[in-house]
């Protein structure tokens, strides 16, 4: 009896990824600075540069430039409001720190 031949079991080879171009690197390490992570999440977030596909890092990238973008115009709309509502204390101060007054207590 002649015995099948198997061919040979090759060792799993994991989804080789393209590495980003020099100039997505960089936009993503530019992302990585200009935000507060401690230095785990500042290594973690260097080791994912390196798995990450073009695309998924051209994701990451103009969502960093939205939210740069956007912002300075959020924050001043922050601002407004904090403004607009300073008056709005019924206990007539305008000082932010100062306690609202409690209305189940008639105002008390």
């Amino acid at each position: 009896m002649t015995q099948a031949m198997n061919p040979p079991i090759e060792p799993a080879h994991s989804e080789e990824r393209p590495m980003l171009d020099p100039t997505r690197t960089q936009a993503l390490r530019a992302v990585i600075d200009s935000l507060p992570l401690t230095e785990r999440q500042r290594n973690l977030a260097e080791e994912t540069i390196t798995s990450l596909s073009p695309e998924a890092a051209d994701t990451v990238i103009m969502a960093h430039q939205r939210l740069v973008e956007t912002l300075p115009a959020a924050l001043a709309a922050i601002d407004r409001v904090k403004r607009a509502r300073r008056p709005a204390h019924r206990n007539g101060s305008t000082d932010p720190a100062a306690p609202t007054p409690n209305l189940k207590d008639g105002g008390a």
